[in-house]
């Protein structure tokens, strides 16, 4: 089958699959001209039938093993699939929780030698309980603490990139994620791909492309269709959250009947970055290594 000139990829395994076929890729194919445009996804375990249902929407399905978590582990198989196949240009999207509402295909069109992502408002709290729970060894672990010291966290969930430049981000997150002490934890992926991005330079990507419910007023809602403040379709809505108790938009979709907006939700969430909840779990979990370290030492004193 002959490429065509861009690609936007995905991955998911069968619990995401159905959000995958009805959302996901439906939202998709009805907003987004697809020309020029292949659609990847990188299959961890898909269904029979969630692959039958995707191959009829367009896809290319790319067969994968699944022996980690997969937001890390996609960028190894990423790699492995773009070295044999050349595009243009490559737009990584999240599959569990995105929606496509507008054309964005002309994203491709313009100019690019680098890697695009929205500003996250994650604090570095994030990057610091994620290193404290040993996801990498001591040498990595205090250059990352380094170069993201102060910086703003970028989104990994929309990634617009040149193809030389996203076949070297995979390659260098596909080693340092095998150099991780656990290829399972959640975040590692996250922190990584922000240590390399402000090692080597990148491009805020306009937030409408990653439109993160959790960064900015909560939108508005007309038939399921969702609006920003100004009143118009926004592009790539993202609705993030890490466990889905956390998201602020509950019922999350694409068409008529989706999108219930959580305000409860969405003041607890708020609530827990004001309060600074990372930061006191780093605080105890430094606290109870100091403890464990001083009983260690009075053990061997008592031997």
């Amino acid at each position: 089958m002959k490429r065509k000139e861009f690609a936007i990829v995905t991955s998911s395994d069968s619990r995401y699959g159905d959000f995958l076929v009805n959302h996901w890729l439906r939202s998709l194919t009805e907003n987004v001209d697809l020309n020029r445009i292949d659609i990847i996804i990188l299959d961890y375990g898909l269904s029979q039938e969630q692959q039958v249902k995707l191959k009829k929407g367009g896809a290319i399905l790319v067969p994968c093993f699944k022996d980690g978590f997969v937001g890390s582990i996609r960028f190894r198989d990423m790699l492995k699939f773009f070295k044999k196949n050349k595009y243009q240009q490559i737009l990584s999207v999240d599959g569990g929780d995105i929606v496509f509402q507008t054309d964005i295909s002309s994203i491709f069109y313009e100019k690019n030698n680098t890697i695009k992502g929205a500003l996250d408002n994650m604090k570095m709290s994030f990057v610091n309980y994620v290193c404290e729970q040993g996801a990498f060894r001591d040498k990595l672990r205090d250059e990352i603490l380094r170069v993201l010291h102060n910086k703003k966290i970028v989104n990994s969930g929309v990634i617009f990139s040149s193809y030389k430049r996203f076949l070297s981000l995979c390659d260098e997150m596909y080693t340092l994620i095998t150099d991780n002490k656990d290829k399972k934890l959640y975040g590692p992926d996250q922190i990584i791909f922000n240590y390399l991005l402000y090692r080597d330079g990148f491009e805020v990507l306009d937030k409408d492309f990653n439109f993160i419910i959790l960064n900015n007023k909560l939108p508005k809602v007309k038939d399921g269709i969702m609006y920003n403040d100004d009143g118009k379709r926004i592009s790539i809505v993202h609705n993030t959250g890490g466990m889905d108790f956390l998201r602020v938009v509950r019922n999350f979709g694409y068409g008529p009947g989706f999108n219930r907006v959580s305000k409860l939700n969405n003041f607890i969430f708020r609530l827990s970055i004001n309060l600074n909840f990372l930061d006191l779990a780093v605080y105890f979990m430094r606290l109870g290594k100091k403890i464990g370290a001083v009983f260690k030492r009075s053990s061997k004193n008592g031997k």
